[in-house]
């Protein structure tokens, strides 16, 4: 599958795959305020404004136990119709600095920059720079459903006990 994509800002990496074999790929994250909006972010929220400068400035940031920042990937992709990219962590920044990502599903007709929320989980700082590979697309078939009303539905063995309540 060939995807084409745009580099929205100078420092922009085009997605990498790890290895020969990964399931995901990796985005990089990169500083400043090249090809945005900044008057909309600003009116939006000016703290990723200046967050975006700082980075930008000093080629780095932190964040800090239970921060969170908005990073940006300076790429903009053409997801084909029947696929989509979820976000995924990946794993050094995740399991070993417990560095995670807010969600993110981007969909096939979204043409805009590439961008995520990363939360730091763990009990110390992290820094990321500019160019750091701060997370991975997984790209996947988008399924169609069609739901229709029911009076009733098919008994399950879990019934209609709450979330989290699978016995475990």
């Amino acid at each position: 599958m060939t995807i084409p994509y745009r580099r929205l800002h100078p420092q922009a990496v085009p997605p990498l795959q790890g290895s020969e074999h990964a399931a995901g790929y990796d985005f990089c994250c990169v500083g400043g305020l090249v090809g945005v909006d900044v008057e909309a972010w600003t009116a939006r929220d000016p703290a990723i404004v200046k967050a975006w400068r700082r980075l930008e400035s000093l080629g780095e940031t932190t964040l800090h136990p239970g921060g969170s920042e908005l990073f940006r990937t300076g790429i903009a992709l053409a997801i084909p119709e029947d696929y989509r990219m979820e976000w995924r962590d990946r794993s050094g920044l995740g399991t070993v600095q417990g560095v995670t990502h807010t969600g993110g599903l981007i969909d096939p007709d979204y043409r805009g920059e590439l961008s995520v929320r990363l939360v730091n989980m763990s009990d110390v700082a992290v820094t990321i720079h500019v160019g750091d590979r701060i997370i991975q697309g997984v790209f996947s078939h988008r399924i169609g459903a069609n739901f229709s009303v029911a009076t009733e539905l098919p008994h399950s063995t879990r019934g209609n006990t709450g979330f989290g309540n699978s016995g475990r």
